[in-house]
This record gives structure tokens, C-alpha cells and sequence, in this order.
């Protein structure tokens, strides 16, 4: 219910990023997603510090995986 209370009538999207890049949380990515699929919301993630490697976020219910490569793929900012 914790999840449902954020969520506005107006939403359409979800964005989320886990773990967090400042906390390093990591959300219950596969409750978003079932209480965003409820509500015809579309969810995206940005994998970056998940990395393909580590988190498999369409294995979780999100739609959408976006992530910048300038972290693990080519190094940490030098790219």
C-alpha cells in the first residue's frame, strides 16, 4: 500500500534507479511494477550502477531500461 499512496492519478510514468546512485538503495522493483502494470503505468529504470551484468530489470517487470555508459561499460567518467 506504501507504493500505491505515491502514486497520483495523473502518473503515467514510473522512473526509478536502483540502487539509488547517492543512497545506494535499492527498491522492491518487482512491487512497483506489479502495482504500476495495475495502473497502465509504463516503468523505467535506469540500470547504470545495476549494470546488465548484475540486474536484469525486464526480469523484474520493468518496461523500459535505460543506462549511460560511462560507468562500468567503457570506466568510471573517463570515457
Amino acid at each position: 500500500r506504501a507504493i500505491e499512496s505515491l502514486i497520483r492519478p495523473e502518473t503515467r510514468v514510473i522512473y526509478l534507479e536502483s540502487p539509488g546512485s547517492l543512497t545506494f538503495e535499492v527498491q522492491d522493483v518487482p512491487a512497483i511494477a506489479e502495482v504500476a502494470h495495475r495502473r497502465g503505468i509504463i516503468v523505467i529504470a535506469d540500470n547504470t550502477w545495476g549494470t546488465p551484468l548484475y540486474f536484469k530489470p525486464f526480469a523484474h517487470g520493468v518496461d523500459v531500461s535505460v543506462q549511460a555508459a560511462t560507468k562500468y561499460i567503457v570506466g568510471h567518467s573517463d570515457a
